[in-house]
């Protein structure tokens, strides 16, 4: 597998070894030279990631996905086509069509930016839920908020440096605040909470450093995952792994971070998440934190903003993907709803499994059946406004407790002006998980968004701001976000049974799959390892006979 065989995680980044078609878009290219387009430059509808027009106060509705138009076009697509008038004839050429314009497809599209790509996004905005919005000059994120710093003289550091995130992220390298049942521990796992028991604290750290150095005997899962050991590893969950190696049941305030550290990064349990994907993230965390002002909307922004604006097509909703010999031709809904086609030499599917199961014409059996297996959750975000800036700095407060997964609250809260420093307001970005089947049915009901801002005020009021000392008071406006179905969850036994190798797989030559859900671990390290791995696999199909 050449280079995608090298490690890409959240731990450590792949190294620059290669040449050839990796020189495209890594070393002295001028395309990584010209300047970001500036934001009063740019006369179309405001396409991307970071909403900069709200004020003070934003409408009481939800931000973030928008399903009502895919569902009405894909539920039924044969009918649906039929009722426009039968399949569009194809019109244009491409030589890569990107079908999904989050970070996976601008990344993609980035890396092959010499091939002028094509994106074709359903939302009205770039960035997939690495998006953000800004107050008073403070952008902060709708979802996807931090990554871990890449090591020097890898493809991602360079990559970083080159389109400007680098100049911008604060480092975060210290341990966060805990609050667990109210009180708030600035030293928790030094064992503040129960200082009879602090070796039980010592031994979780020791075991998770072991991971993540490779010694005493353990080793870090890192992508790609298919070593045997790691396979044997797949097979067990991540408290099942923990118990194991740390002799019985965890200490209860270490049961509860663990678990809602998977309710946040899996929106799963620790008894749901496989070992391999749970000790990737949760040794991987132990180093140290990029965080971008908008968190990773800063990334996506500054990707789309060096693409050329008329090949970024939003509110376009791909509904067929078919390969007839050396071409594929995608069909899709443009913004002023006429049906039309496209004809690629290559096509990146840069968006759910789930979606791509409905798109593509003729998929492999086992295919469908590993893409079947594949479970989607839902989570919200809630953006708190505030009036007066929150001291000491932090980066996340994670709020531990006794609850049940299906009765989840607000997870962790993240301080999102802790890239801008020096601001003289803050905003608090809480998550609340929800890390059971089914709830994204409740996200769609009539009045669901009525009832999830009396929930989050009510949480917020007993929960949040007593622990930083704040009071209702001090709240100018609270902003909700809906995901509906954004993260894979790491299921143990994936890896084990190659359902993993089946997603990753690309199809008759032609259409490649870039998106986190190829190894289900939700993380920008992920995106970028498929990203590096796939498009000079792309590159190779487009530019085949082509002098």
């Amino acid at each position: 597998m050449g280079n995608g065989n090298l490690p890409l995680s959240r731990r450590t980044l792949l190294k620059i070894t290669g040449t050839g078609l990796a020189s495209i878009y890594l070393g002295g290219c001028t395309l990584f030279q010209e300047k970001t387009r500036d934001i009063a430059s740019f006369d179309g509808p405001d396409i991307f990631p970071i909403d900069r027009t709200l004020g003070d106060v934003a409408p009481r509705s939800f931000s973030g996905d928008s399903f009502e138009r895919p569902h009405a076009i894909l539920w039924d697509t044969k009918k649906y086509v039929q009722s426009r008038g039968g399949m569009p004839k194809v019109t244009e050429k491409a030589s890569v069509v990107v079908i999904g314009g989050g970070l996976s497809g601008l990344l993609s599209a980035y890396l092959l930016k010499d091939l002028n790509p094509l994106i074709l996004e359903q939302a009205s905005r770039l960035g997939g839920n690495a998006r953000g919005e800004s107050w008073k000059g403070m952008d902060y994120a709708l979802g996807a908020a931090y990554f871990m710093e890449p090591e020097e003289g890898t493809k991602l550091r360079k990559l970083m440096r080159e389109i400007g995130v680098e100049a911008i992220v604060q480092a975060k390298t210290s341990d966060d605040p805990v609050a667990f049942e109210g009180k708030r521990f600035t030293e928790f796992w030094e064992g503040e909470g129960d200082r009879a028991n602090a070796k039980a604290f010592e031994s979780y750290k020791k075991y998770l450093k072991d991971v993540a150095e490779n010694r005493n005997g353990h080793r870090y899962p890192d992508l790609p995952m298919t070593s045997a050991w790691v396979r044997e590893l797949d097979k067990y969950s991540l408290l099942e792994n923990l118990e194991s190696n740390l002799g019985g049941k965890l200490h209860p305030q270490i049961f509860s971070a663990v678990d809602r550290y998977c309710w946040s990064s899996f929106n799963a349990c620790a008894s749901e998440v496989s070992a391999a994907a749970g000790l990737n993230f949760i040794a991987g965390d132990s180093g140290t934190v990029w965080v971008a002002p908008g968190g990773n909307s800063a990334v996506t922004d500054a990707l789309a903003r060096r693409l050329p604006e008329e090949r970024l097509r939003t509110e376009s909703v791909v509904f067929n993907v078919k390969t007839e010999g050396d071409r594929v031709i995608v069909s899709y809904e443009d913004a002023n709803r006429k049906l039309k086609a496209v004809e690629a030499r290559a096509v990146i599917m840069a968006c759910p499994k789930f979606v791509a199961k409905r798109l593509i014409e003729g998929l492999e059996p086992e295919r469908v059946s590993a893409i079947d297996k594949i479970r989607y959750r839902s989570y919200l975000v809630a953006n708190v406004l505030l009036k007066k800036a929150v001291r000491p700095y932090f980066y996340d407060l994670f709020l531990l407790g006794k609850e049940q997964a299906t009765q989840a609250g607000v997870v962790d809260a993240v301080l999102a002006d802790f890239a801008h420093r020096q601001a003289k307001q803050s905003i608090l970005t809480l998550y609340r998980a929800l890390p059971f089947d089914g709830a994204r049915h409740e996200l769609y009901m009539p009045g669901s968004y009525e009832r999830y801002r009396a929930e989050f005020e009510a949480s917020i009021a007993k929960e949040v701001l007593p622990v930083l000392g704040l009071s209702a008071s001090d709240v100018l406006d609270l902003r909700l976000t809906r995901w509906g179905h954004p993260i894979p969850v790491a299921d143990k036994g994936r890896i084990a049974d190659k359902t993993i190798d089946h997603l990753r797989a690309p199809f008759r030559d032609r259409v490649f799959f870039v998106e986190q859900d190829n190894w289900l671990l939700p993380a920008l390290e992920t995106v970028a390892n498929e990203a590096f791995y796939f498009t000079p696999k792309v590159a190779k199909i487009a530019t085949a006979g082509i002098s």
